[in-house]
């Protein structure tokens, strides 16, 4: 009897201990994952939800309803743009640049035409480009104000 009562208390202890040495590999992952740079943030397909133009302080949609818009960022710092606008289709390839502590965002073309502006993100799939130029698609010209395009991630 006492052999067996031995053998239990020798058998719970291996248990035991095997738990606590498991435990610890048991970790949330999510938890453990350092934050991500907005440059990592930012790779991948987005779509235009919307471009807005702020009036008397507030943010006014300036998308006709057939306008359409995505970016594809890269991690490489090239990105791949396409916009329909006012009926005409435009494609572009560009370099891109974000500053990790302030946001300011940066769209540069082949010919080192630069397109300043600033990445908010209000959530892992939902963006804002804040800039100040735009280019009018009546006139083609540029014209100066506060803008936003709206970007939602394109889901795989």
């Amino acid at each position: 009897m006492n052999c067996k009562k031995m053998n239990l208390s020798i058998l719970l202890l291996g248990l035991i201990a095997a738990i606590i040495v498991a435990l610890p590999g048991c970790k949330d992952s999510k938890k453990d994952k350092a934050p991500q740079s907005l440059a990592e943030k930012m790779a991948g397909k987005w779509n235009v939800e919307g471009t807005y133009e702020k009036k008397n302080g507030e943010w006014v949609s300036i998308s006709a309803p057939d306008d359409a818009g995505w970016y594809d960022f890269r991690t490489d710092g090239t990105v791949s743009a396409y916009q329909r606008t006012g009926g005409k289709e435009q494609t572009a390839e560009m370099e891109w640049s974000v500053d990790e502590t302030t946001g300011e965002f940066s769209l540069t073309r082949n010919n080192n035409k630069s397109y300043p502006g600033k990445v908010v993100f209000e959530s892992d799939d939902r963006l804002t480009f804040l800039y100040p130029t735009i280019l009018d698609s009546s006139t083609g010209e540029p014209r100066q104000g506060e803008f936003k395009d709206v970007l939602l991630r394109e889901k795989k």
